[in-house]
């Protein structure tokens, strides 16, 4: 999904904020090149502090719920 969204912005001056929890995954030196290399910005919520996901998290929900679920 990553190198899905970095292929969307290849082409232009946007540049991407990728927001995650501070799991094991989003913190893999895999992960963290490919976000380098595309010189993308990392976001994580502070350590135990939920709240700081709460906001994106009800953002996209909505964004899914309004936007994506009602398509065929």
């Amino acid at each position: 999904m990553l190198d899905a969204a970095i292929q969307t912005v290849v082409d232009t001056n946007d540049r991407l904020v990728v927001h995650s929890d501070r799991g094991a995954q989003y913190r893999w030196p895999g992960w963290l090149s490919r976000i380098a290399d595309a010189n993308l910005t990392r976001s994580m919520s502070r350590k135990r502090c939920s709240p700081d996901n709460a906001a994106c998290e009800g953002f996209f929900g909505r964004l899914k719920t309004e936007l994506f679920y009602p398509r065929d």
